[in-house]
Parts: C-alpha cells; sequence; structure tokens
C-alpha cells in the first residue's frame, strides 16, 4: 500500500489562535469562516486520503465538516445510497463530535455507541440507521463489529473519518479496520471526481 506523503501544517501560535480569514473566497460552514491552512488542508483532503497534523484547537473538526459537507452535496446529485463515518474513540468524543455536525451542518446526524444496545442490532437495525441519517458519529469498535457481521459494507461508504487519528496504531480498532477492510474501501476521492 503506497503512503500519500503526510505534509505538515504549522498552525496559527497561541497569539494568532483567533485571528479568523476573512477572504471573501474562503469556504464557509453556518457561522465559520476557514482559516488560511485550514483551507489549504482541506483542499489536498478533497483531492486525496489526508491526515491532518494540528495542534489541538486549531480547527480540525472544521476542515472535517467542509469535507462533510462537499462530500453530502455530491452524495445528493447521486442514486447511490452512501452514507459518512465519523469515527471517534469514545463515547464523549462522539458526542462532542455529532453536536458539532449537528450544529454547522443540515444533515441528518446520528450518534451510535456501545450503551445503545448495539450488540443486539441485527441487519434491519442497520439498514434502517444507514437509510435514515446521512453521517453516523461511532466508535470504531462498532464500525469493525458491523464490517465484519455485513451490517454495513465499506461500498456504501462515501467518506470515513478517523477523529484522532494517531491511535491507529497495533491492535487498535482503527488499525483492524484499516488492515481488515481496507482493500474494500471507496475512499471519498474516487466520489469527488465521479462528479467531474
Amino acid at each position: 500500500m503506497q503512503q500519500a506523503p503526510v505534509k505538515k501544517m504549522k498552525a496559527p501560535e497561541a497569539d494568532d489562535a483567533m485571528v479568523i480569514d476573512t477572504d471573501d473566497e474562503a469556504p464557509k460552514t453556518k457561522d465559520f469562516i476557514l482559516r488560511s491552512y485550514q483551507k489549504e488542508v482541506y483542499e489536498v483532503a478533497k483531492r486525496r486520503n489526508t491526515i491532518a497534523v494540528l495542534d489541538t484547537g486549531s480547527g480540525k473538526t472544521m476542515i472535517a465538516i467542509m469535507l462533510i459537507k462537499e462530500i453530502s452535496e455530491a452524495m445528493k446529485s447521486s442514486l447511490d445510497n452512501k452514507f459518512i463515518l465519523f469515527l471517534a474513540p469514545t463515547v464523549s468524543l462522539v458526542n462532542q463530535q455529532y453536536e458539532v455536525i449537528k450544529i454547522h451542518t443540515d444533515l441528518r446526524v446520528r450518534q451510535i455507541y456501545g450503551e445503545m444496545g448495539v450488540d443486539e442490532w441485527n441487519a434491519q437495525c442497520w439498514e434502517k440507521e444507514i437509510n435514515d441519517h446521512q453521517v453516523l458519529v461511532i466508535t470504531p469498535q462498532i464500525v469493525l463489529d458491523a464490517l465484519r457481521n455485513a451490517f454495513m459494507t465499506m461500498e456504501t461508504v462515501c467518506l470515513m473519518i478517523f477523529d484522532e487519528c494517531h491511535r491507529a496504531t497495533g491492535n487498535h480498532n482503527y488499525a483492524r479496520i484499516m488492515k481488515e477492510f481496507h482493500p474494500l474501501w471507496i475512499v471519498k476521492i474516487s466520489y469527488l471526481n465521479s462528479r467531474a
């Protein structure tokens, strides 16, 4: 598997962390304007798989929101029944990212984690969740189990975001998802390029 080169982006220093780029051409969310370094990462991420290496609080989630919005527009114009997965390693982060996505998009979003009784869900339950929602914010163990049981397939995922991807080492569920299901990935690039 060929790795894309990693380009480190420098986030603003603490003194200028609140500076917002007011460029009229800047992509906007409901009440957010991307900073120049965020726009740069966003533009790269639209074209290929990307790992954003930025400091805590530098706006990686807002870059993800922009990608989610971009991909969701492609989903609307497609007849495919695809959805977006946003993986977060803890229930707390699932809830946090769910709230952020709900605030900044008009998409149908659902958070899913183990305490919801997901272990008891059958294929029909999963089909309903996938059909009723455009974005699933979910813990990686749940995704791994759903993929292994064929309740979801990578062919139906048009964007997958790994929050805190630095955890994807060893036997972590992020790493297991990639090792077991990477050959089946339908990456966002192919979905976006099909619009061109």
